[in-house]
């Protein structure tokens, strides 16, 4: 699932995480979800904030493990 990072910490979803536990976290380091091609840059609104990939699996128990995605490695290929 693709969500803002700020919904890790969120006080709201301390007990969602804690009861869902992802098997996986990738930090994004840029919009990746944003056409270029089509529309040109993306807005500021859209680049003030940060994304991640959060990733469950029905047999993962414990804490998820935490990587990095650069946004750049999807562009240029």
């Amino acid at each position: 699932m693709l969500l803002n990072l700020a919904s890790l910490c969120h006080p709201s979803r301390t007990a969602f995480w804690q009861r869902n536990r992802p098997a996986r976290i990738y930090a994004i380091d840029a919009v990746v979800c944003w056409p270029e091609h089509r529309y040109g840059q993306a807005p500021d609104v859209f680049t003030r904030h940060r994304y991640c990939w959060v990733v469950w699996s029905p047999d993962h128990h414990g804490a998820p493990s935490f990587g990095w995605l650069s946004a750049g490695d999807f562009r240029s290929g």
